[in-house]
């Protein structure tokens, strides 16, 4: 009887410590300080002038890369990878676009559905809208989502690399939105297989939030089955675990 006492005792106290873990996450990234009420207008105008410099310093760095990717050379896209036997992801296609839907399991009863959409074009650039909804044991939910240009760093038949360059929100009770920026690759080894893997961080309240991401798959046509790892990682608290998900490409 004791030990099942004991034993009772010590879940009681472990798990809501694992119910919390979302709540945890989402904590670490708010400001510590607010200001004093007689210099609010001082700072405003502060705020004011800062902004405004780093839209215009922001607007330049954006623009830059993308002159390069643009002066790539247009080169087009299959309608799936490995349409034209062994050649990856090349053909006439002046445009592509893909919708992923994936499932990110963290684990002490945390699981995130989300979805993808991406489209790509014969200039070597586009744009990425990324959705994903962490759900906790209980009520605790936390959404993860971000709006990106992006454009090709490098592009061969069997493999390309790319950056992304927009903006990332972290949302749960409240919202914290700020710059993101990453990079990005994805290789065709052979028929029918692929891999990719992702690094990028968000520059939000009280401190950057990475994203790592990287897997493998097999094509079927225009459907692409991939099994992998993904982590949202925080100052000091990470969520990570594997993932798997759907793509079709249309």
């Amino acid at each position: 009887m004791r030990a099942a006492a004991l034993a009772l005792l010590l879940l009681a106290a472990v798990s809501p410590a694992r119910a919390e873990r979302l709540k945890t996450f989402k904590k670490q990234f708010r400001g510590t300080g607010t200001p004093d009420a007689a210099t609010d207008v001082e700072s405003a105008y502060r705020r004011h002038d800062h902004d405004g410099a780093l839209a215009q310093l922001t607007a330049l760095v954006f623009a830059l890369p993308y002159a390069y990717s643009m002066g790539l050379g247009d080169e087009g896209w299959a309608p799936h990878p490995y349409a034209d036997g062994a050649k990856g992801d090349f053909g006439d296609c002046g445009i592509a676009q893909r919708l992923e839907v994936f499932y990110h399991r963290v684990g002490d009863g945390i699981g995130a559905w989300g979805g993808l959409w991406r489209l790509d074009s014969v200039k070597h650039v586009g744009l990425e809208a990324f959705w994903s909804h962490y759900r906790e044991r209980g009520d605790e939910d936390m959404h993860y989502v971000y709006g990106t240009t992006h454009g090709d760093l490098a592009r061969e038949e069997n493999w390309r690399a790319d950056y992304q360059l927009g903006l990332a929100a972290l949302a749960g009770r409240t919202t914290r939105v700020g710059p993101r920026l990453a990079v990005e690759g994805e290789g065709y080894p052979g028929k029918p297989f692929f891999v990719d893997a992702l690094a990028g961080v968000a520059f939000i309240d009280n401190g950057p939030l990475g994203e790592l991401r990287a897997g493998a798959g097999v094509v079927i046509k225009r459907v692409q089955i991939r099994f992998g790892w993904r982590a949202l990682i925080g100052p000091f608290k990470t969520l990570d675990g594997p993932d798997a998900g759907l793509t079709f490409r249309f």
